[in-house]
Order: C-alpha cells, then sequence, then structure tokens
C-alpha cells in the first residue's frame, strides 16, 4: 500500500543479540532512502508528505478496521 518503504531484517537471532549488526543494517536503509530525498528542494519533499499522507488517511477511512484508532 506504500506506507512502509523496508523491513530491515534483524541480525540472526534478532536484534536484542547483536546490536551492532542491527544498527549497522538500519543505517544502511536509512543511507539508502534518505540520499534522494536530500536531493530533492523542499517544496517537492513537502507536496510528496503532504499527498502520502493523505493517501494513508484515505485508506484509513475506507477501512472501518484498518489501523489504530484514537477517539
Amino acid at each position: 500500500m506504500g506506507v512502509v518503504e523496508e523491513v530491515v531484517p534483524e541480525p540472526e537471532g534478532g536484534a536484542h543479540l547483536d546490536y551492532d549488526a542491527a544498527a549497522q543494517a538500519l543505517d544502511r536503509a536509512l543511507h539508502r532512502h534518505m540520499q534522494p530525498l536530500l536531493a530533492q528542494p523542499a517544496a517537492e519533499l513537502l507536496q510528496h508528505r503532504y499527498e502520502r499522507f493523505r493517501y494513508i488517511d484515505s485508506l484509513v477511512h475506507a477501512e472501518p478496521h484498518f489501523g489504530p484508532k484514537i477517539d
């Protein structure tokens, strides 16, 4: 649905067993996704973010049982 950029795999046995490997995997994923964003003009980034959150909001409102609900 375009909500998640990437699922970062944990090291063998889980992140709690190898903090360094988990941090390195997260660092690589963040770098991979941030580089293209840093190259975009701020106005373009803001517009894209606005459109993305509007899209996510439309998904939540379309499905009554989708996502967390705040009363």
